[in-house]
């Protein structure tokens, strides 16, 4: 049986400004009551992701935890994600409140009626 990766190298992160502004500019954006998400077609054959969060969610413990879940939900789903789109996920308010298999289920479905997945996935 073949494991799969769970992990998030710093060469699938955006890090530079020109990759936010192509992303920002040229992008479609689209979201849900715990995340917006901005997605464009990756520039190189591989895509890229970044994690950010508004300082009027609060303070930087409170973004930095946000971010933290964000990691997360798109590290668990990555294999079901479409690996040439570049992604930003800014995160909301609610997330931080909700449960996370709750949020799960609505990344899932807002990645699916956007059709950003590469193959079905089970929510509960």
């Amino acid at each position: 049986m073949v494991q799969k990766r769970f992990s998030l190298p710093k060469s699938k992160r955006l890090l530079t400004a020109p990759e936010f502004d192509h992303i920002f500019s040229a992008g479609r954006r689209f979201e849900n009551k715990h995340c917006r998400v901005f997605v464009t077609p990756a520039v190189k054959s591989e895509g890229k992701v970044a994690f950010i969060c508004s300082k009027k969610v609060g303070i930087s413990a409170k973004r930095n935890s946000l971010k933290r879940r964000l990691r997360e939900l798109f590290r668990l789903n990555q294999h079901h994600i479409s690996p040439t789109i570049d992604f930003v996920l800014s995160a909301k308010q609610p997330l931080l409140n909700d449960p996370f298999q709750v949020v799960n289920d609505h990344f899932i479905a807002l990645l699916r009626k956007n059709k950003l997945l590469t193959h079905e996935v089970a929510t509960h």
